[in-house]
């Protein structure tokens, strides 16, 4: 049975993400279109005491959410993210907006956003330093290199600004750091490639000649390299059983699709069809790229086939799930882009309301009795980091780690998948995945 998010407040209003990202800049508050959302019943039968119980649920306990005492009731932040056409950071923002819509109801406050997407970092770094010359009271930040953040990270430190960092922590600065362990996620995906790959063929192929593409974004990220990281402990191991026969051949492809199937298609063409053993891309867009290659060649077939290539990947967007249930992808680990958002919004707030910069002094878990039974449960705290952490660059502060998982442990149409929840804010229905690979196009749920 699928389950309804407690305290997405989905029977009241959701944001338009388009409308959301469509104004981005530097000196704009954006001002979201908001439409009504009713949450879909569990299954098609349930029925509406079934509903109006979860919604009551999901009431009850976001009453359980406390609003720190402030003597403000207007904030202003200074959010720096990655470009406006980014699914997974339109997600993040997606939880950003649902926690802000749930802290201005319940504590009576206005946060304003100043908004500035880019994937590029001097234009990220212009942006943030344009808004705090205006005044902000928090920064929001999702940098896209992070290294060239760490002189204005620790100016900010010395401000005692308050500041929440997710996709990438900024090296050798304070900060509350909100992300997945990387490289647990790369495993999980290249631990699914392999029991693919089994499932097919038998044990037979580790002792054949063949290679694994691994198709990399960005190799100086931390995100990539945390990723990496987990596939080679996935499929390093039969790399060495096999004496050399196997191999894994890395491109690096900047996360763009095309140049994933570009990447693809040339290794096909060297190697030939029976040498390709599978595709491990660090996010969605590359293995969705590499499976168009795949059908392109014709090596498309059934997950029973012998000759079955899996396409693995990291982040759980509705194009990878569409790809999964036609068969052209495999699975995907999943990061959980809208509860990032929720917990690194929850955090900024905390610091902006009570003027204290929060610094866990042992590890622990952050409560969230709103979002009991989530996949991406429990938060883990890592306090005060040091040396590296998940292949992390070294930061100071906190490590808020919401649990990365598999995705394909849920139905596809399970409303716990971010991909879900950020298709329901945009068409207010949930989608629907088949054999055909619709998802919003497909009658809903």
């Amino acid at each position: 049975m699928k389950r309804i998010p407690k305290s997405l407040r989905l029977a009241a209003v959701m944001l338009s993400i388009g409308a959301l990202i469509a104004g981005c800049s530097s000196s704009a508050t954006t001002a979201p279109t908001q439409v009504p959302a009713t949450p879909a019943p569990a299954t098609a039968a349930a029925s509406q005491a079934e509903a109006t119980a979860a919604a009551s649920s999901a009431a009850a306990s976001s009453a359980a959410v406390a609003c720190p005492q402030t003597s403000k009731t207007t904030f202003t932040v200074a959010m720096i993210r990655w470009t406006a056409s980014d699914i997974y950071f339109n997600g993040e923002q997606l939880g950003e907006q649902i926690e802000k819509d749930r802290i201005e109801k319940d504590c009576g406050v206005t946060i304003n956003w100043k908004v500035f997407g880019a994937n590029d970092d001097s234009q990220q770094l212009n942006a943030l330093q344009a808004d705090l010359s205006a005044g902000v009271d928090g920064v929001d930040i999702s940098p896209y290199e992070e290294a060239g953040f760490t002189s204005i990270m620790q100016q900010l430190n010395a401000q005692k600004m308050p500041v929440v960092t997710h996709g990438s922590p900024i090296p050798n600065a304070w900060q509350l750091f909100v992300g997945i362990d990387n490289t647990k996620a790369g495993l999980i995906a290249g631990q699914a490639a392999v029991k693919a790959l089994d499932a097919a063929r038998g044990t037979g192929w580790r002792t054949q000649t063949g290679i694994f593409i691994e198709l990399r974004c960005i190799i100086t990220a931390t995100f990539d390299i945390g990723r990496d990281k987990g596939y080679h402990e996935a499929i390093d191991p039969i790399v060495a059983a096999s004496g050399g026969k196997i191999t894994i051949q890395t491109r690096e492809v900047s996360c763009d699709d095309s140049k994933a199937r570009q990447a693809t298609d040339d290794l096909i063409t060297h190697y030939g069809q029976n040498d390709i053993l599978g595709i491990l891309a660090i996010d969605g867009d590359s293995g969705f790229g590499a499976a168009s290659s795949l059908t392109a060649h014709g090596m498309t077939v059934a997950k029973t086939d012998p000759k079955y290539v899996p396409d693995v990947a990291v982040d759980g967007s509705e194009a990878e799930f569409i790809a999964m249930s036609t068969g052209t992808m495999t699975d995907a680990a999943e990061q959980p882009a809208v509860a990032i958002g929720i917990v690194a919004e929850r955090l900024l707030y905390q610091e902006m309301a009570t003027g204290q910069l929060i610094a866990p002094t042992s590890n622990s878990t952050f409560d969230m009795p709103d979002y009991s039974g989530a996949p991406w449960a429990p938060v883990n705290v890592t306090a005060s980091p040091s040396g590296v952490v998940d292949e992390q660059t070294s930061f100071t502060g906190a490590w808020y780690e919401p649990q990365t998982f598999d995705a394909a442990s849920l139905s596809l149409d399970d409303h716990w998948h971010w991909a879900n929840i950020l298709d329901q804010s945009q068409t207010g229905q949930w989608p629907h995945y088949d054999s055909t690979g619709c998802a919003s196009g497909c009658p809903k749920s």
